[in-house]
């Protein structure tokens, strides 16, 4: 046995509803499938562009992030040529340019996490069956 085709399918369906209601007008035959794609591309297009522009925001946030560190880093050569001629070792210069470096991390991360304790309930509307704090869904792009 061979599954219909969709015109022999609507087909089926012309000739049973002409059999049953004549009167009853048919316009437009679609599928379920082809519904739902109706009804999501725009909404799949509006969730793959947000996700386009948090990538490139996150990588121009990246990019200061450096910028930021390396104007500090050459701002302070000559404090770190001074710490060397007397004596620090190489290890504890890392660590101090590290240490900043750390800093700034734990400042953003704070930062963003009380933006999403403020903003979560805001996006809680939209979520079904999934929790704002599930970390799969904080994470996802």
């Amino acid at each position: 046995m061979h599954t219909p085709t969709k015109v022999q399918a609507i087909a089926a369906l012309c000739k049973s509803i002409g059999e049953i209601a004549p009167t009853v007008p048919l316009v437009i035959f679609v599928t379920l499938r082809e519904q739902m794609d109706a009804a999501l591309g725009s909404q799949e297009l509006i969730t793959l562009l947000a996700n386009f522009f948090g990538v490139l925001a996150l990588l121009l946030r990246a990019l200061g992030l450096y910028a930021l560190l390396s104007t500090g880093l050459a701002q302070r050569t000559s404090e770190i040529g001074v710490r060397i001629a007397l004596g620090a070792m190489r290890g504890t210069v890392l660590l101090m340019v590290l240490k900043e470096a750390l800093e700034l991390l734990a400042w953003g991360l704070l930062l963003g996490a009380v933006a999403l304790f403020f903003t979560v309930r805001f996006t809680v509307a939209m979520l079904y069956g999934v929790s704002a704090y599930y970390p799969s869904t904080l994470v996802r792009p």
